[in-house]
């Protein structure tokens, strides 16, 4: 009897052996029991940390995609009843998988009816913007000007909160910081360019979180903290993101801003160091806030 329920409860401790969440994820075979405490033989070959959480509950990517789908299809129902034109691609039956949406920006299409956009060229001031040196990295007026056209494109096409005259010579003398974060948003998916992005990033985060350690007076900073929210920095891992920290940070500095209330009439909008912009300005700052603090 003894031995029977030594056997039972054997039995019991092999069935309470869970496969790590990566392979229960992907329903493969996992060796984490076997291996303990070094990762399984997938995590290992994929260099992940190799996880056993009892409460963990596989993601069904059907659901998810049919859901990304039909929130799709409400934007853009959305977008067409306020006339507001901004392609989004379409998921289709060969799609690539949501990670590498997620991970890239999006790609022109011919067939979208994009609004219009002047290059980054357009205004004579291109040529005094001049050289600009972040850390010790220097970039020419030749690779700004590509970084620049390049975020125009791929980037403010599809989430046209800035003045759509925005250019580098203004923004690197009104605020920096919205300058750097169209060049390391455009430097990470350049094609030429993306070797720069990681010399960037620390000094990029560096001035980042020293905006963030002052009131934000200005909807200039806030419009940066959004687009590094929707085009968020190279991190390890998911749980160090902190865009959402971001996000809440820019809806906060909108309300005390007041983006949400109409500009009064005679209202002196720049007041000392404070900078709120037009009521078009603000009011699409405070549309791209709903918007992303809503996802």
């Amino acid at each position: 009897m003894s031995s029977g329920h030594i056997s039972k409860s054997d039995g019991s401790r092999r069935r309470r052996v869970r496969a790590c969440n990566h392979c229960r994820q992907f329903k493969i075979r996992c060796d984490s029991a076997d291996l303990f405490p070094s990762p399984c033989s997938a995590c290992k070959e994929k260099g992940r940390d190799c996880n056993v959480d009892s409460t963990f509950k596989p993601i069904r990517t059907r659901s998810l995609l049919k859901d990304v789908t039909t929130q799709l299809t409400l934007i853009r129902e959305t977008l067409r009843d306020h006339d507001i034109t901004i392609p989004i691609p379409p998921l289709v039956e060969d799609s690539p998988p949501l990670h590498d949406i997620i991970e890239r920006p999006p790609v022109e299409s011919a067939s979208a009816a994009p609004i219009s956009i002047p290059s980054a060229g357009s205004k004579d001031d291109m040529s005094f913007v001049g050289s600009q040196q972040l850390g010790d990295t220097s970039l020419d007026a030749d690779t700004v000007r590509d970084l620049f056209d390049h975020f125009r494109r791929n980037h403010f096409l599809y989430f046209p909160i800035l003045d759509q005259d925005f250019s580098a010579q203004d923004l690197v003398q009104s605020c920096p910081l919205l300058f750097w974060t169209i060049i390391i948003i455009s430097s990470r998916y350049h094609t030429r360019h993306c070797s720069l992005y990681r010399s960037l990033l620390d000094p990029y985060i560096e001035i980042l979180s020293n905006a963030l350690s002052h009131s934000i007076r200005s909807v200039l900073v806030i419009q940066a903290l959004l687009y590094v929210c929707l085009w968020p920095l190279r991190i390890s891992k998911q749980h160090g993101d902190p865009s959402l920290t971001y996000c809440g940070v820019a809806v906060n500095a909108s309300l005390n801003l007041g983006l949400h209330r109409p500009v009064v009439e005679n209202e002196n909008r720049n007041r000392g160091h404070t900078f709120v912009g037009d009521s078009e300005e603000r009011m699409r700052t405070w549309r791209g806030c709903l918007y992303l603090s809503t996802q």
